[in-house]
């Protein structure tokens, strides 16, 4: 799955655009990693395209919308019904644990 996309979802789903809304894009940071996951975002609606990419979040903000994007990322899997989607996010999740 990874570098692959397997598909592309319309939703409106308002923990995330709060959460990026929220999010502070020039905001300074001190905290650096070597591993971790990184999370490639795209988004398109009628005023604005926009793409970024973020890491290991330590910025609340940063860490908010990582949490709402797990959310989404439980109910398709869930929705799914796929062993491979559950088992990635069971992964996810044990990395990422409650930050």
């Amino acid at each position: 799955m990874q570098g692959k996309v397997s598909h592309v979802i319309h939703r409106r789903d308002s923990a995330i655009e709060d959460a990026i809304n929220a999010v502070p894009l020039v905001a300074p940071s001190n905290h650096a990693a070597r591993d971790g996951i990184g999370y490639d975002f795209h988004t398109e609606a009628a005023p604005a395209q926009s793409k970024f990419y973020f890491a290991n979040p330590a910025i609340k903000e940063w860490i908010e919308l990582e949490v709402a994007l797990r959310g989404l990322g439980d109910e398709i899997a869930v929705a799914s019904g796929l062993t491979e989607l559950a088992e990635l996010m069971n992964i996810w999740w044990k990395y990422t644990g409650n930050r």
